[in-house]
Protein backbone atom coordinates (compact mmCIF):
# COMPACT_ATOMS: atom_id res chain seq x y z
CA UNK A 1 0.00 0.00 0.00
CA UNK A 2 1.34 3.41 -0.88
CA UNK A 3 0.18 7.43 -0.88
CA UNK A 4 0.39 9.74 -3.60
CA UNK A 5 -0.23 13.62 -3.31
CA UNK A 6 -2.74 14.88 -5.34
CA UNK A 7 -3.62 18.78 -6.09
CA UNK A 8 -7.16 19.42 -4.56
CA UNK A 9 -8.84 22.36 -3.41
CA UNK A 10 -5.29 23.74 -2.97
CA UNK A 11 -3.91 21.12 -0.52
CA UNK A 12 -2.34 18.04 -0.55
CA UNK A 13 -4.60 14.65 0.03
CA UNK A 14 -3.54 11.21 0.12
CA UNK A 15 -4.48 8.97 -2.09
CA UNK A 16 -4.81 5.33 -0.46
CA UNK A 17 -3.30 2.41 -3.60
CA UNK A 18 -4.34 -1.11 -2.78
CA UNK A 19 -1.80 -3.30 -4.22
CA UNK A 20 -3.37 -7.15 -5.54
CA UNK A 21 -1.77 -10.00 -2.72
CA UNK A 22 0.91 -11.69 -4.58
CA UNK A 23 0.41 -15.15 -6.43
CA UNK A 24 2.26 -18.33 -7.79
CA UNK A 25 4.04 -17.57 -10.54
CA UNK A 26 3.95 -13.84 -10.22
CA UNK A 27 7.23 -11.57 -9.33
CA UNK A 28 8.19 -11.54 -5.88
CA UNK A 29 6.41 -15.65 -5.29
CA UNK A 30 9.21 -17.47 -3.62
CA UNK A 31 8.67 -20.58 -5.23
CA UNK A 32 10.88 -22.61 -2.75
CA UNK A 33 8.09 -22.29 0.09
CA UNK A 34 5.31 -24.35 -2.54
CA UNK A 35 6.88 -28.02 -1.59
CA UNK A 36 6.80 -27.42 2.30
CA UNK A 37 3.15 -25.63 2.28
CA UNK A 38 1.69 -28.36 0.13
CA UNK A 39 3.49 -31.47 2.15
CA UNK A 40 2.24 -29.76 5.59
CA UNK A 41 -1.15 -29.20 3.87
CA UNK A 42 -1.03 -33.27 2.21
CA UNK A 43 0.97 -35.20 5.25
CA UNK A 44 -2.16 -34.89 8.16
CA UNK A 45 -4.47 -36.64 4.95
CA UNK A 46 -2.27 -39.35 4.44
CA UNK A 47 -2.10 -39.88 8.03
CA UNK A 48 -5.62 -39.83 8.59
CA UNK A 49 -5.89 -42.28 5.47
CA UNK A 50 -3.84 -44.87 6.97
CA UNK A 51 -5.32 -45.18 9.96
CA UNK A 52 -9.33 -45.41 8.78
CA UNK A 53 -10.49 -48.43 9.73
CA UNK A 54 -11.68 -48.98 6.33
CA UNK A 55 -8.69 -46.56 3.68
CA UNK A 56 -7.50 -48.38 0.64
CA UNK A 57 -4.30 -46.67 1.72
CA UNK A 58 -3.83 -48.54 4.96
CA UNK A 59 -4.48 -51.86 3.08
CA UNK A 60 -1.55 -50.70 0.81
CA UNK A 61 0.94 -49.66 3.21
CA UNK A 62 0.01 -52.63 5.47
CA UNK A 63 1.27 -55.24 2.41
CA UNK A 64 4.30 -53.26 2.06
CA UNK A 65 4.89 -53.71 5.66
CA UNK A 66 4.17 -57.36 5.54
CA UNK A 67 6.17 -57.94 2.45
CA UNK A 68 9.33 -56.05 3.48
CA UNK A 69 8.71 -58.03 6.83
CA UNK A 70 9.53 -61.21 5.36
CA UNK A 71 12.38 -60.04 2.82
CA UNK A 72 13.77 -58.65 5.71
CA UNK A 73 13.71 -62.22 7.70
CA UNK A 74 15.58 -63.92 4.41
CA UNK A 75 17.89 -61.40 4.72
CA UNK A 76 18.93 -61.56 8.07
CA UNK A 77 19.11 -65.70 8.00
CA UNK A 78 20.93 -65.26 4.82
CA UNK A 79 23.57 -62.91 6.18
CA UNK A 80 24.24 -65.08 9.06
CA UNK A 81 24.40 -68.23 7.03
CA UNK A 82 26.99 -66.35 5.17
CA UNK A 83 28.88 -65.17 8.28
CA UNK A 84 29.22 -69.07 8.92
CA UNK A 85 27.11 -68.39 12.23
CA UNK A 86 24.58 -70.96 11.55
CA UNK A 87 24.35 -73.84 8.35
CA UNK A 88 21.78 -73.66 5.53
CA UNK A 89 19.25 -76.03 7.23
CA UNK A 90 19.25 -74.21 10.42
CA UNK A 91 18.71 -70.71 8.27
CA UNK A 92 16.11 -72.49 6.25
CA UNK A 93 14.23 -73.49 9.21
CA UNK A 94 14.40 -70.19 10.87
CA UNK A 95 12.63 -69.03 8.00
CA UNK A 96 10.13 -71.30 8.17
CA UNK A 97 9.33 -70.78 11.45
CA UNK A 98 9.08 -67.27 11.53
CA UNK A 99 8.04 -65.78 8.64
CA UNK A 100 4.48 -67.35 8.88
CA UNK A 101 4.04 -66.02 12.41
CA UNK A 102 4.86 -62.21 11.73
CA UNK A 103 2.76 -62.19 8.32
CA UNK A 104 -0.02 -63.35 10.73
CA UNK A 105 0.85 -60.60 13.07
CA UNK A 106 0.92 -57.99 10.39
CA UNK A 107 -2.92 -58.77 9.43
CA UNK A 108 -4.50 -56.12 12.20
CA UNK A 109 -2.86 -53.52 10.36
CA UNK A 110 -5.26 -53.70 7.34
CA UNK A 111 -8.32 -52.05 6.76
CA UNK A 112 -11.51 -53.49 7.91
CA UNK A 113 -12.99 -53.47 4.23
CA UNK A 114 -13.92 -56.60 2.74
CA UNK A 115 -11.30 -57.13 0.08
CA UNK A 116 -8.84 -56.17 2.67
CA UNK A 117 -7.78 -60.01 2.96
CA UNK A 118 -7.61 -60.13 -0.43
CA UNK A 119 -4.56 -57.49 -0.53
CA UNK A 120 -3.24 -59.37 2.48
CA UNK A 121 -3.73 -62.59 0.52
CA UNK A 122 -1.49 -61.32 -2.39
CA UNK A 123 1.51 -61.27 -0.32
CA UNK A 124 1.69 -64.72 0.53
CA UNK A 125 0.26 -65.14 -4.08
CA UNK A 126 3.10 -63.38 -5.03
CA UNK A 127 5.48 -65.84 -3.28
CA UNK A 128 3.85 -68.66 -4.89
CA UNK A 129 4.05 -66.99 -8.30
CA UNK A 130 8.01 -66.59 -7.53
CA UNK A 131 8.93 -69.87 -6.00
CA UNK A 132 6.36 -71.58 -9.19
CA UNK A 133 8.87 -69.57 -11.52
CA UNK A 134 11.93 -70.35 -9.98
CA UNK A 135 11.44 -73.68 -9.54
CA UNK A 136 10.24 -74.82 -12.78
CA UNK A 137 13.26 -73.12 -13.95
CA UNK A 138 11.37 -70.08 -16.33
CA UNK A 139 13.79 -67.54 -13.83
CA UNK A 140 16.83 -68.35 -12.33
CA UNK A 141 17.46 -67.47 -8.59
CA UNK A 142 19.89 -68.98 -7.16
CA UNK A 143 19.65 -67.11 -3.81
CA UNK A 144 15.83 -68.27 -3.75
CA UNK A 145 17.32 -71.63 -4.52
CA UNK A 146 19.91 -71.59 -2.05
CA UNK A 147 17.78 -70.09 0.93
CA UNK A 148 14.58 -72.82 0.75
CA UNK A 149 16.15 -76.18 -0.88
CA UNK A 150 17.73 -78.56 0.97
CA UNK A 151 20.25 -80.04 -1.22
CA UNK A 152 20.21 -76.80 -4.13
CA UNK A 153 17.65 -78.30 -6.59
CA UNK A 154 15.52 -75.97 -7.99
CA UNK A 155 12.76 -77.93 -7.72
CA UNK A 156 12.35 -79.08 -4.48
CA UNK A 157 10.87 -75.24 -4.68
CA UNK A 158 7.47 -77.09 -6.00
CA UNK A 159 7.03 -78.75 -3.11
CA UNK A 160 7.67 -78.15 0.76
CA UNK A 161 8.03 -74.26 -0.18
CA UNK A 162 5.09 -73.76 -2.50
CA UNK A 163 2.73 -75.62 -0.14
CA UNK A 164 4.08 -73.33 2.67
CA UNK A 165 2.95 -70.38 0.79
CA UNK A 166 -0.18 -71.74 -0.25
CA UNK A 167 -1.11 -72.59 3.22
CA UNK A 168 -0.51 -68.97 4.33
CA UNK A 169 -2.34 -68.04 1.32
CA UNK A 170 -5.68 -70.56 2.15
CA UNK A 171 -5.38 -69.63 5.43
CA UNK A 172 -5.54 -65.67 4.66
CA UNK A 173 -9.00 -66.40 2.89
CA UNK A 174 -10.53 -68.64 5.19
CA UNK A 175 -9.82 -67.47 8.16
CA UNK A 176 -9.34 -63.73 8.32
CA UNK A 177 -8.81 -62.27 11.89
CA UNK A 178 -11.61 -63.34 13.79
CA UNK A 179 -11.61 -67.28 13.91
CA UNK A 180 -8.81 -68.74 16.06
CA UNK A 181 -8.60 -72.11 13.52
CA UNK A 182 -6.14 -69.80 10.98
CA UNK A 183 -3.83 -69.16 14.19
CA UNK A 184 -3.49 -72.68 15.29
CA UNK A 185 -3.33 -73.75 11.81
CA UNK A 186 -0.36 -71.31 11.24
CA UNK A 187 1.16 -72.02 14.82
CA UNK A 188 1.52 -76.21 14.09
CA UNK A 189 2.86 -75.66 10.50
CA UNK A 190 4.79 -72.99 11.61
CA UNK A 191 6.34 -73.23 15.42
CA UNK A 192 5.34 -76.82 15.24
CA UNK A 193 6.80 -78.51 12.19
CA UNK A 194 9.42 -75.71 12.07
CA UNK A 195 10.98 -76.42 15.70
CA UNK A 196 10.58 -80.16 15.32
CA UNK A 197 13.32 -80.80 12.93
CA UNK A 198 15.59 -78.14 14.33
CA UNK A 199 15.43 -79.87 17.49
CA UNK A 200 15.09 -83.38 16.29
CA UNK A 201 18.51 -82.57 14.06
CA UNK A 202 20.02 -81.18 17.33
CA UNK A 203 18.91 -83.60 20.44
CA UNK A 204 17.65 -86.60 18.62
CA UNK A 205 20.76 -88.67 18.58
CA UNK A 206 19.55 -92.22 19.54
CA UNK A 207 16.40 -91.52 20.73
CA UNK A 208 14.15 -92.34 17.74
CA UNK A 209 10.79 -92.79 17.46
CA UNK A 210 9.75 -96.72 17.50
CA UNK A 211 7.31 -96.40 14.71
CA UNK A 212 9.47 -93.89 12.84
CA UNK A 213 13.45 -94.31 12.66
CA UNK A 214 13.42 -90.80 10.33
CA UNK A 215 11.91 -89.03 13.69
CA UNK A 216 13.15 -88.13 17.05
CA UNK A 217 11.42 -88.04 20.54
CA UNK A 218 13.16 -84.52 20.84
CA UNK A 219 11.67 -83.07 17.37
CA UNK A 220 8.05 -84.28 18.48
CA UNK A 221 8.32 -82.65 21.99
CA UNK A 222 9.64 -79.30 20.08
CA UNK A 223 6.56 -79.62 17.52
CA UNK A 224 4.34 -80.25 20.55
CA UNK A 225 5.58 -77.33 22.66
CA UNK A 226 6.41 -74.93 19.34
CA UNK A 227 2.66 -75.27 18.62
CA UNK A 228 1.27 -74.72 21.85
CA UNK A 229 3.73 -71.57 22.51
CA UNK A 230 2.96 -70.05 18.74
CA UNK A 231 -1.01 -70.59 19.16
CA UNK A 232 -1.18 -69.06 22.87
CA UNK A 233 0.92 -65.95 21.69
CA UNK A 234 -1.31 -65.43 18.66
CA UNK A 235 -4.68 -66.15 20.16
CA UNK A 236 -3.48 -63.54 23.51
CA UNK A 237 -2.19 -61.20 21.14
CA UNK A 238 -5.53 -61.14 18.81
CA UNK A 239 -7.81 -61.58 22.29
CA UNK A 240 -6.02 -58.27 23.21
CA UNK A 241 -6.89 -56.28 20.08
CA UNK A 242 -10.26 -57.76 20.16
CA UNK A 243 -10.51 -59.42 17.26
CA UNK A 244 -10.79 -63.03 18.62
CA UNK A 245 -13.59 -63.03 21.25
CA UNK A 246 -12.54 -66.17 23.22
CA UNK A 247 -9.73 -65.72 25.03
CA UNK A 248 -6.49 -68.41 25.75
CA UNK A 249 -8.19 -69.72 28.60
CA UNK A 250 -11.41 -70.63 26.54
CA UNK A 251 -9.26 -72.16 23.78
CA UNK A 252 -6.56 -73.72 25.57
CA UNK A 253 -7.68 -77.24 25.78
CA UNK A 254 -8.95 -77.83 22.07
CA UNK A 255 -5.29 -76.14 20.93
CA UNK A 256 -3.67 -78.48 23.37
CA UNK A 257 -5.78 -80.96 21.44
CA UNK A 258 -5.00 -80.45 18.12
CA UNK A 259 -1.24 -79.54 18.64
CA UNK A 260 -1.01 -83.60 20.03
CA UNK A 261 -2.84 -84.97 17.12
CA UNK A 262 -0.71 -82.47 14.71
CA UNK A 263 2.74 -84.05 16.01
CA UNK A 264 1.10 -87.22 16.42
CA UNK A 265 0.85 -87.08 12.12
CA UNK A 266 3.96 -85.38 11.93
CA UNK A 267 5.38 -88.13 13.24
CA UNK A 268 4.23 -90.95 11.35
CA UNK A 269 6.46 -92.20 8.35
CA UNK A 270 4.39 -90.86 4.82
CA UNK A 271 5.81 -87.83 4.48
CA UNK A 272 7.39 -89.18 1.45
CA UNK A 273 4.09 -89.87 0.05
CA UNK A 274 2.07 -86.78 1.94
CA UNK A 275 4.32 -83.49 2.87
CA UNK A 276 4.12 -82.25 6.39
CA UNK A 277 3.62 -79.03 5.06
CA UNK A 278 -0.33 -80.22 3.87
CA UNK A 279 -0.79 -83.14 6.23
CA UNK A 280 0.03 -80.57 9.44
CA UNK A 281 -1.91 -77.83 8.64
CA UNK A 282 -4.75 -80.00 7.05
CA UNK A 283 -5.35 -81.83 10.30
CA UNK A 284 -4.90 -78.86 12.41
CA UNK A 285 -7.66 -77.23 10.15
CA UNK A 286 -9.60 -80.20 10.25
CA UNK A 287 -9.76 -80.49 14.48
CA UNK A 288 -9.66 -76.71 14.40
CA UNK A 289 -13.58 -76.13 12.67
CA UNK A 290 -14.88 -79.09 15.06
CA UNK A 291 -13.14 -78.06 18.62
CA UNK A 292 -12.35 -74.54 18.51
CA UNK A 293 -15.09 -72.00 19.80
Amino acid sequence: MSRLATPMMGCAMPLIVRHPPLRPGLPGHDPRHLPRRCLARGLPSLLSDAISPSSPTRDLLAAAFAITGSKLIVQIFDRLEAAAIIDRNLSRKLVHTLAGPLFLVSWPLFASNPESKLIAAAVPFLNVIRLTLVGTGLVRDERVVAAMSRTGDKSELLRGPLFYVLVLFAVTLACWRNSPIGLVVIAVLCGGDGLADIFGRRFGGGARLPWNQAKSWAGSAAMLGGSLLVAASLISFYHLLGLVPHSLQDSLGPVAIIAAVSTGVESLPISQRLDDNLSVPAVALLLGSTLLP
